[in-house]
């Protein structure tokens, strides 16, 4: 081979190479780099090992926190990553049956602008959805299967140093396991019962009725329909029993979709609401 083909091939596997690291880190994720089987997860193209940082973290939350769930219904929920000072996130999740991970249960979906792409059983980021300050959010829905099984969520995510290189960034794991509700002679575990969010469309203030059910430090905000968070509304302990919080925004936001996200160790929720 001559030293003109040499060159031109190298720069071509270069770009490939380039490429293919932009397109997977940045644009729509990788499929099931989720952490669902050992090794596949984002350290593939991002080096490190994953969950040796404890400065951040990765989370998985159903509306409710619920246990057990009940077939066919549509749930509400979300993943969190979390680093200080970093500025550019990304994840990848995918639901597999207990002791089946090639098997998928259920489907994923996500709203328009989102900044999610669900498809079937895997939802990741897109590169709308990257762009946060220390912590990052992403919204979407899924909806329970028409079966009894046991099956897990797994995630893995990125807290990146958006360098547009594959070291330094940060990767961690974490899943989620949830049984079916006719396993279980209590059926009405609710930790958090968030009873509704009053008006609804609302302007510049709202109150928030919830039931509490031990008590426990609570932050409620405003996440907007990225998943950005717009402002924290609570930090407080809250009392087990019912609760009615009035809350006035600091800002005129956009007309347009919101979340109000209500999160502690024990409990977590998070309701769409309606901005005029």
């Amino acid at each position: 081979m001559n030293y003109t083909k040499l060159v031109t091939l190298s720069i071509l596997l270069l770009f490939i190479c380039v490429w293919s690291f932009e397109t997977h880190s940045m644009s729509g994720g990788a499929l099931e780099v989720t952490g669902s089987t050992p090794g596949e997860n984002c350290t593939g193209c991002h080096q490190g090992i994953a969950n040796t940082d404890s400065k951040g973290g990765i989370a998985i939350a159903i509306a409710g926190n619920p246990t057990y769930y009940e077939p066919g219904k549509t749930y509400d929920m979300s993943v969190t990553i979390n680093y200080p000072t970093r500025t550019r996130f990304g994840f990848g999740l995918n639901i597999r049956k207990k002791g089946n991970v090639w098997q998928p249960i259920g489907s994923l979906t996500a709203e328009n602008n989102s900044g999610v792409s669900a498809r079937g059983t895997f939802a990741t980021h897109e590169l709308k959805g990257i762009d946060a300050a220390n912590s990052k959010t992403w919204i979407f829905k899924w909806t329970a299967p028409q079966t009894l099984d046991t099956f897990i969520f797994y995630t893995s995510g990125i807290a990146a140093n958006n360098d547009k290189d594959a070291t330094g960034d940060i990767t961690y794991t974490t899943s989620k396991t949830i049984f079916p509700s006719i396993t279980t002679s209590d059926k009405s575990i609710k930790p958090l019962l968030l009873k509704g969010i009053y008006p609804n469309p609302a302007q510049n203030e709202i109150e928030v009725e919830m039931e509490v059910s031990s008590p426990d430090f609570f932050e409620i905000s405003l996440l907007d329909i990225n998943g950005s968070l717009k402002e924290t509304l609570l930090p407080k302990t809250l009392l087990s029993g019912n609760q009615q919080l009035q809350f006035k925004f600091t800002n005129e936001y956009p007309k347009g979709i919101y979340f109000l996200k209500v999160f502690s160790k024990n409990h977590n929720s998070f309701q769409k609401i309606i901005i005029l």
